[in-house]
């Protein structure tokens, strides 16, 4: 095949690659992560030594953890802080004891930054009942989800350069492909070959 048909379909199949490419990542949902931080204390009335004593042990923190990330308390927060709709349906909220420490990290993700710090605030600002532990322990918010969201995942300019590479070894092997079909055109027979003899 020729050599101007064979770039100029690797051309066109490149570019095709590309618009694909950049239309993906043009769609792609944005994400944003925030995160605040709850302190598990024992209460006033507790003995201190026992509480304190049963809360280094960290099956408190991460039964508190659990608790927190639990639908019946980020349900109710995510509505008192105004999270409704789309937002709230898209908005999700982890909860996970910092080794070595009484300290839960609460994290949301959600389609924006301001819902995912609000998102964060509203359960660490909880203040659910844990049977059994309630009685001795108490959560108290010690950092907010403001100041902390964050776009997720990979970023558009890392992804757009990505998308053009692509494009380029598409076009490349459509190329060498392209060379493989055989052309249609007869072969020329070399000149005086198929004269009359004499």
């Amino acid at each position: 095949m020729p050599r101007r048909t064979v770039r100029g379909v690797s051309i066109v199949v490149g570019v095709l690659a590309l618009l694909v490419g950049l239309y993906v990542v043009g769609k792609r949902e944005k994400r944003y992560h925030a995160e605040a931080t709850v302190a598990i204390t024992p209460v006033v009335t507790a003995k201190p030594a026992v509480a304190v004593e049963a809360l280094a042990g960290g099956d408190v923190v991460a039964t508190f953890a659990e608790v927190f990330s639990g639908s019946e308390v980020v349900r109710p927060a995510l509505l008192a802080a105004k999270i409704e709709g789309p937002d709230r349906g898209a908005t999700r909220v982890s909860a996970e004891p910092i080794p070595n420490s009484t300290v839960i990290r609460i994290e949301a993700t959600a389609p924006s930054k301001a819902v995912a710090e609000r998102a964060a605030t509203a359960v660490a600002a909880a203040k659910p009942r844990v049977e059994g532990l309630s009685a001795v322990y108490e959560p108290h918010l010690v950092r907010r989800g403001a100041g902390t969201g964050e776009k997720t995942g990979t970023s558009t300019t890392v992804l757009r350069l990505e998308a053009l590479i692509v494009a380029v070894v598409i076009a490349l092997l459509t190329a060498a492909l392209v060379r493989r079909i055989p052309s249609a055109e007869p072969p020329v027979a070399p000149a005086g070959e198929g004269a009359a003899q004499p």
